[in-house]
């Protein structure tokens, strides 16, 4: 179904433009023509991909509308989700109608830096939590997917995949209702989402690949991989990133499942500890120097009682309240050595103790243990065996996880192959069904063209055959009483089988010129010709030549009506009229014309005809 620009969907959606196509269907943007505001909204049109395969479109509306309300759930209750305004089935499409995002997507933005990369990865990690906190996964996470909106700067995730799985329900011979479709983006869907297998992670690893993309402007299957494990090296297409947030991608990127981040919170709070700010601590049993040395500079009103952690926050999506969370990391605290100085290294004035410290801390003692020769000889196997063992699981594993990734791998492959396949497949169909109805478009139109240029071309012949004749016309209509057909039919076959008597009959002569004369004599002249007497009609010729009776047969009848007087003088006299010119096939077409009728040598004569307009055309 091709939806033309300007027209209405639902009788209430004026279609602007297209926004995007693909095998699920169209996203237009489209203004609602039913608010004042006449505001801009995206509506995005379903179709049923497996339509025959047993599943009626009851049950797919029943399943389209029960995701319809969980993304107006969402839209309602998460502000970086699109607004749900309305749903609806018309022609067996469905139809999704959400808010407009203003604004430019990651795809379009550009590369961008370590500390934009950690806003916005922080902003959508949040959206994610509460997403995945409803039991919904976003499925098709890539660059396109998210805006960036323009008046506030707050990242916005569009185009949830559940509703596009909906439209390829297909039903089992056991009768339940299974997808046959795997929605995603070949080089963000991770390896378990290709097998129908997708979890929460599955989201988290195709954000961490479209922020590498927008880190370096590459896609995923422009990077070299690593042949061992599969896992893709990217990191040295961008030298100056943070470390923390490399490590934070790199992690959620993990082609095995079981080393990624299992939870949106588990990956947000890595990317909240990413600057633990650690510091010295004193060592039990150690003494405080009396001095310090100048180079290593103290607060003296400082405490040292316990490290400092950065602690992160839990952004709340519903109220944007940030809320403390208690990190689950220790943060490992190394005692510092005591230093040693020497009298030479001495600073020359002493530095007053800590106030925590009244008194110096005890050094403990410590036992030490000998051991001969032969002790040490006797344990020194230990380290070999636990090292052999340690080295050979390595290698198992190493083994295992290699043939691990090479089926998954393959798996993959095939996948992405049948599904390029059906997709070349359905956007060669899509082309020829394009181009179908170009061809029958430029048909019709080039067919409309030879209609109106044939229209003209024979307004245009008849225009000029009606005006050489009528220019050629001059009657003699000086008695046109004792002309006028009386019906009788001995009289007309006279007429038209004896030349000499009819140009021997001279019609009565008038030396009067007046309206009334001159009208009958031009419908005495258009009975003439209706009756086909050509030899009679010669007579109101000045030249009998110039009558053509070939143009006269075409017509069964020709007569002239509403006649007036438009013009008048003592020599001349015009009228107008209108001619009906009846064809033999029942068709007929009126024109519009002047006669100009004059007195010559006592006879009225039609000495001019010219032609005005087309009054209605011939039908």
């Amino acid at each position: 179904m091709i939806v033309e620009m300007d027209s209405l969907i639902a009788g209430r959606y004026q279609i602007i433009n297209t926004l995007g196509k693909g095998g699920f269907g169209e996203t237009f943007l489209a203004r609602d023509t039913h608010l004042p505001s006449q505001r801009l909204i995206v509506i995005k049109r379903l179709r049923q991909v497996n339509s025959n395969h047993n599943v009626s479109a009851d049950v797919i509306s029943d399943l389209f509308q029960k995701e319809a309300q969980v993304l107006e759930e969402l839209g309602q209750n998460c502000p970086q989700i699109p607004t749900l305004y309305a749903y609806f089935v018309e022609n067996n499409q469905f139809y999704l109608v959400q808010e407009y995002i203003e604004g430019t997507s990651l795809a379009d933005l550009g590369i961008i830096n370590s500390s934009q990369c950690r806003n916005i990865l922080t902003s959508l990690l949040q959206t994610l939590q509460f997403i995945h906190s409803q039991k919904i996964i976003h499925r098709d996470i890539k660059p396109e997917n998210i805006i960036i909106r323009h008046r506030d700067g707050v990242p916005i995730l569009i185009d949830f995949g559940a509703v596009k799985e909906t439209m390829g329900t297909v039903a089992l011979s056991s009768g339940s209702m299974v997808s046959s479709v795997v929605v995603g983006t070949k080089g963000f869907m991770p390896p378990e989402q290709s097998t129908g297998r997708t979890v929460y992670s599955s989201d988290l690893y195709a954000l961490a690949l479209t922020m590498i993309y927008s880190l370096t402007g590459k896609y995923p299957i422009e990077f070299p991989s690593n042949s061992l494990n599969g896992q893709l090296e990217w990191t040295n297409y961008v030298p100056d990133i943070d470390p923390q947030l490399q490590e934070v991608l790199s992690r959620a990127s993990k082609i095995d499942l079981s080393q990624r981040y299992a939870t949106a919170k588990e990956m947000l709070q890595d990317l909240c500890l990413s600057e633990i700010q650690t510091v010295a601590v004193i060592p039990q049993g150690r003494e405080i120097p009396d001095k310090l040395p100048l180079h290593s500079p103290r607060n003296s009103n400082s405490e040292i009682n316990s490290p400092t952690v950065a602690i992160p926050v839990d952004y709340n999506s519903m109220s944007g309240t940030p809320t403390p969370v208690q990190p689950n990391i220790k943060p490992e605290i190394k005692p510092v050595n005591n230093p040693v100085y020497s009298q030479e290294n001495s600073p020359s004035h002493p530095v007053t103790k800590p106030k925590n410290f009244s008194q110096p801390i005890s050094q403990p003692s410590y036992s030490s243990d000998t051991y001969t020769q032969e002790n040490y000889q006797k344990n020194n196997w230990i380290p070999l065996v636990i090292s052999a063992i340690i080295a050979g699981v390595l290698v198992s594993a190493g083994f295992l996880i290699t043939e691990y990734i090479q089926q998954t791998q393959a798996q993959l492959a095939q996948i992405e192959q049948e599904k390029a396949e059906t997709e070349a497949r359905l956007a060669q169909e899509q082309k020829m069904r394009e181009e179908e109805a170009q061809r029958r478009a430029e048909a019709e139109k080039q067919r409309q063209q030879a209609e109106l240029e044939r229209i003209r071309a024979e307004q245009l012949r008849r225009q000029a055959e009606v005006e050489s004749q009528n220019n050629a016309i001059t009657t003699d209509i000086s008695n046109p009483e004792n002309m006028v057909n009386t019906g009788d039919s001995a009289d007309n076959q006279t007429d038209a089988t004896s030349v000499d008597n009819a140009e021997n009959t001279t019609p009565n002569t008038t030396n009067t010129l007046n309206a009334d004369s001159a009208v009958s004599a031009l419908q005495e002249f258009y009975n003439l010709v209706s009756q086909k007497n050509y030899d009679r009609a010669r007579q109101f010729f000045a030249n009998p030549n110039n009558l053509d009776p070939s143009f006269f047969n075409q017509f069964a009848q020709v007569t002239v009506e509403e006649l007036k007087v438009v013009n008048q003088n003592e020599n001349l006299i015009t009228l107008e009229g209108k001619n009906t010119y009846l064809y033999k096939d029942g068709t007929k077409q009126k024109e519009k014309r002047n006669f100009t009728i004059e007195m010559i040598d006592g006879n009225l004569k039609l000495t001019n005809s010219a032609f005005l307009e087309v009054l209605d055309k011939r039908k």
